[in-house]
């Protein structure tokens, strides 16, 4: 197998990881049920194949450094969940789509306006699961298992 370039330096990458077999003690019941019950994957989905969660419970990620995962963890907790808390405070359209009264207040807005609704609650259901996928993925990095970066794009990129 033609290893990539972080492979040919001792770090074994998320795609080697993957595609290579493990041994055969690594494919045991016990390994199965802690990769199914593995918290940043059950919350957020398993996104991370069993080979490549199998060989990083015996030979953990190197490819980020601290200084990486502390830059990572900035950017979650400074960055998304920040702007994530500033746009909870002042985006009330969730309030107008659900609301519990049963009275349809969005009825009476012009077609514009139901548009403009539609559109910034698309965004606000991307940014809820942006800040659940990436604090999963952070604390993931933190164990020592790195998984893909799921959301790298906005909605409107798509």
């Amino acid at each position: 197998m033609e290893k990539c370039l972080e492979c040919t330096e001792k770090v074994n990458c998320l795609r080697y990881r993957t595609e290579s077999y493990q041994s055969l003690e690594n494919y045991s019941f016990l390994h199965y049920y802690s990769y199914l019950t593995y918290f940043p994957l059950f919350v957020t989905g398993p996104i991370l194949p069993f080979n490549a969660y199998s060989s990083q419970i015996s030979n953990p990620q190197k490819t980020h450094s601290k200084t990486d995962l502390i830059k990572y963890a900035a950017r979650v907790f400074i960055g998304n969940m920040g702007v994530f808390f500033v746009f909870l405070s002042v985006y009330y359209g969730h309030a107008i789509a659900k609301n519990p009264l049963n009275k349809p207040v969005w009825q009476q807005f012009s077609l514009l306006q139901i548009w403009t609704l539609g559109l910034l609650e698309l965004f606000f259901l991307w940014f809820k699961f942006l800040v659940f996928w990436r604090v999963a993925r952070l604390f993931a990095l933190l164990d020592g298992i790195e998984t893909t970066e799921n959301m790298n794009r906005c909605v409107v990129n798509n």
